[in-house]
C-alpha cells in the first residue's frame, strides 16, 4: 500500500514540475513580447494562465510591462491571446492592482501607440458577456 502512495506522490510532484515549467516558458515568452512563442506555448500552459508569482502578478500583469524596443502591436496581441485563453483581468496583485491599473498608471507607456488598444482589451467594466461567461445576446 505504501508503494502506491509513494507512486501517487511522485506522479503529483512530476505533474507540478511540468506545470511550473510550462508556466515559466509562457511567462518568458510574454516578457520577451514573443507573440508567436506565446501562441505555441499557451495551449500547453492553459492551467497556469492565471497563476500568480510571489508578488501576486499574473501573465496579464507581465504583458503590460513594456520593453525598450517594443514592436507596435505585440503587447496588445499578447494580451488578447491571454484573454482568449482564459486570463482573468480582474485578478489583482498584492498591491491590489489589476493589469489595467498598472497600464493606466504607467508613465512609460503614455507614448505607446498601442496603449489605448491594450486599455480597451483590459477594461471589461460593463461587458455582460465577460461577467456571464458567454457571448452577449
Amino acid at each position: 500500500m505504501k508503494k502506491y502512495f509513494l507512486l501517487i506522490a511522485l506522479i503529483c510532484i512530476h505533474l507540478q514540475a511540468v506545470k511550473n515549467a510550462r508556466y515559466k516558458a509562457l511567462r518568458e515568452k510574454v516578457c520577451k513580447e514573443d507573440v508567436e512563442g506565446v501562441r505555441k506555448v499557451i495551449t500547453k500552459a492553459h492551467s497556469a494562465i492565471n497563476k500568480r508569482d510571489k508578488r501576486g502578478a499574473t501573465l496579464l500583469h507581465f504583458a503590460t510591462y513594456p520593453l525598450k524596443n517594443s514592436c507596435p502591436g505585440d503587447r496588445a496581441a499578447i494580451i488578447e491571446l491571454l484573454l482568449k485563453h482564459g486570463a482573468d483581468p480582474r485578478i489583482c496583485d498584492y498591491k491590489d492592482r489589476t493589469a489595467y491599473d498598472l497600464l493606466k498608471a504607467s508613465e512609460q507607456v503614455i507614448a505607446d501607440p498601442d496603449r489605448n488598444e491594450m486599455l480597451g482589451l483590459l477594461n471589461l467594466e460593463g461587458d455582460p458577456a465577460f461577467y456571464s461567461g458567454g457571448e452577449e445576446e
